[in-house]
Formats: structure tokens, sequence, C-alpha cells
């Protein structure tokens, strides 16, 4: 076979290009999902982008910002508390606002997820905080055994849920968990966004439970 020659196959007799007509350079060959991966990139881009502006109409809508919410309103601030207790977060806490001057009488406030935050809303439906210097109470209770009670009650029965023994524990010094003697105080402006808040020393003091 000479070099160049075109040959031809002995049993479809199919004429094909030699061997050195087949050979491409790695310049010449382009990976069949080169394209299709950089098309799912651009549309999760885009997709991402609709989703964050989808979450911000969302939260205007809920009342951040001061929308929908009642005649009168002050203009309210998306604000988060980070609680901290001995430099770790407390989670599971409520937390209190009232403006120092008394100026409001809206109930302001949020609970801590597992980071120690707690997304502040005004009134339990407003997103936000208005401007001002407020006391803030923080209070964790738990009350050990008490799930196990109320599945009890649930199913009927009375006489195990009797037996079943419910310890309450506070996680917070008393003079926190109100807004007339706590120790903490916060100014809330239109540039805040998360304030950290110490709680005290970490402590389990067992409480009366009532059922």
């Amino acid at each position: 076979m000479v070099s160049g020659v075109p040959w031809e196959h002995p049993m479809r007799g199919i004429r094909a290009p030699c061997k050195q007509s087949l050979v491409h350079s790695h310049a010449d060959f382009v990976h069949p999902f080169t394209l299709t991966r950089s098309r799912i990139m651009k549309y999760l881009t885009q997709f991402s982008a609709v989703c964050c502006l989808l979450f911000t109409c969302a939260l205007l809508l809920s009342g951040c910002g001061g929308s929908n919410t009642p005649p009168g309103f002050p203009k309210l601030y998306p604000v988060s508390l980070k609680v901290i207790q001995e430099g770790q977060p407390l989670a599971g806490a409520s937390v209190n606002l009232r403006i120092s001057d008394n100026s409001m009488t809206w109930s302001i406030g949020g609970r801590t997820d597992e980071r120690g935050v707690a997304v502040l809303w005004t009134h339990g439906k407003f997103c936000g905080v208005p401007a001002g210097t407020f006391k803030v109470a923080v209070e964790k209770v738990v009350n050990e055994g008490e799930n196990e009670m109320l599945l009890a009650l649930d199913r009927g029965d009375s006489a195990a849920a009797a037996k079943i023994q419910v310890s309450s524990y506070s996680f917070v010094k008393n003079e926190y968990t109100s807004v007339e003697t706590t120790p903490i105080e916060i100014e809330i402006t239109k540039k805040s966004r998360i304030i950290d808040i110490d709680a005290g020393s970490a402590i389990k003091i067992k409480r009366n439970y009532m059922r």
C-alpha cells in the first residue's frame, strides 16, 4: 500500500481516504459538551439573578422598608440581631425590643436561629424596625419532656401525660429577660443591618413549669 493513495474496503467496496488523511490536530477537535456547559452556566447565572429579584420583591411585599404598613407607621429598616453568650451564639432565644422614649407601642421582636441571629419584625408581620434607640430583652426557656407530654395528650392518653415529668430551665439571667431591667440598649439607623448583643454569662436555672 502506497501512502497517500486511496484504498478500497475488501467487503463493501467503499473507497476511503488513507490513514494520513484521518489524522487531525487537537486544535481541530471541539469537545461536544463545551458549548452546552457554557450555556448551562449562563442559564444558571440568569436564573440566580431572577431568584434574587423575586426574593427582594417578596421582602418588600412583606413589609421590609416600610411597604404595606398601616397609616402613620414609621419607615422600617431590615435589621437582625446576633445574640452572643460567652462568645457563643445563643440559639432558640426570643428577643423583644422597646423604644427607649416609649414613643411607639407596636411590638418588635424575633427569634434566634442556630447562628444566634434573629430577624426583627414589627407587630409580628412587618419585616424591619424603625430608627431609634431601643432596650432589648432576651429570654430562652427550654421545657424538657414537654413534647412527650403533648404527644400523649394528642393521643388522648391523659394518664400517660400526667406521669411525664417536665423540667423547665432558663438560660438567660432574669435581668436580661425584661425591657424594664435589661442592660442591653442599641441604636438602629437606616444603615443598620446586623447588630451584635451580649446576653451575659451562660446559665441553666430550673424554674417552675405550669401545666
